[in-house]
């Protein structure tokens, strides 16, 4: 019985690991905080929903979108920031994605 409840907790221990993948988001404001962890949650379980929501907002091919992710290691939120960005300050999406990269070292 001991062995089962050990290999047990041992299961759960690896699932929860591995369902750890996104970063805590910590920017000082909790309401944003908890937007972008869903923004990633959300993005995890559909990359592809993702990415249609983020081409029909903001005009950006998919390939550009698979960029961001792929080349500059980002995750779904800080895709969602860097278009904002971008379509706030009327920079694109390049310039901003380079900076987000340069800040995070």
């Amino acid at each position: 019985m001991k062995k089962i409840i050990l290999s047990f907790s041992l299961f759960l221990s690896g699932i929860m690991a591995f369902s750890q993948v996104t970063l805590k988001i910590s920017s000082g404001d909790t309401d944003l905080d908890a937007n972008l962890t869903e923004i990633n949650v959300t993005a995890e379980k559909d990359f592809g929903l993702f990415k249609t929501e983020m081409k029909s907002s903001y005009n950006v091919t998919e390939a550009k979108l698979d960029d961001l992710k792929l080349t500059f290691g980002m995750q779904a939120s800080d895709i969602f920031m860097t278009l904002e960005i971008a379509l706030s300050t009327g920079k694109t999406v390049d310039v901003v994605a380079a900076e987000m990269k340069k800040s995070k070292g």
